[in-house]
């Protein structure tokens, strides 16, 4: 929950006057869940080990699928505080949504969940891609998408740096991965 806070309190900052509604804060009944969806432009969810074990989830979720609501997802990375992988939350979305839900899973995982880690600077970036996915999902940009194709600048950001003299870059071999992406790094360094 202090994530999900955190992460309206940083939109409604992104996108001023942006209506952000949380179940916890606003649903004093639960039987109006479905007509609170219904009244949502976009559906985002926040992901973590177990969402989809939840009724009252997957009711929101069959709610925005009922309504036809884009769906958005983030997902938590600390395995610490009930993170998971992608794959891992699809195959539990295919466990207790596939016979109920048919088509979640293709839905909440068309695009790779936003991935939510603790950090500063990599939630400034989550949020930005956030921000760009809820700002696509909208009627406003259906008809002007070139106005995002340059994507997002937030404040806070971290732009593009340079090196005032030469790097060495240091790899393990028992980090997988790590020498091709250093390979990566380097060839965009020199263009």
């Amino acid at each position: 929950q202090d994530q999900t806070h955190a992460i309206t309190r940083q939109l409604q900052l992104f996108v001023p006057g942006v209506r952000v509604w949380l179940d916890a804060d606003y649903l004093d009944d639960l039987a109006s869940l479905e007509q609170c969806i219904a009244r949502s432009a976009t559906f985002l969810i926040f992901l973590s080990r177990g969402y989809f074990r939840s009724v009252n989830c997957r009711r929101e979720l069959a709610a925005a699928l009922v309504e036809k609501r884009p769906v958005i997802a983030m997902r938590e990375e600390d395995s610490g505080k009930g993170g998971a992988s992608a794959a891992a939350l699809r195959e539990e979305c295919d466990h207790f949504c596939g016979a109920e839900h048919v088509g979640a899973a293709q839905v909440i995982f068309d695009e790779p969940p936003v991935t939510w880690v603790r950090m500063r600077h990599f939630q400034l970036e989550a949020l930005k891609q956030l921000t760009l996915r809820l700002l696509r999902a909208l009627p406003y940009y259906a008809t002007r998408r070139s106005l995002l194709d340059k994507g997002l600048r937030v404040p806070g950001e971290v732009g593009p740096c340079s090196f005032t003299s030469p790097v060495t870059l240091l790899t393990s071999e028992a980090n997988p991965g790590a020498h091709q992406l250093a390979s990566e790094v380097k060839a965009a360094a020199e263009r």
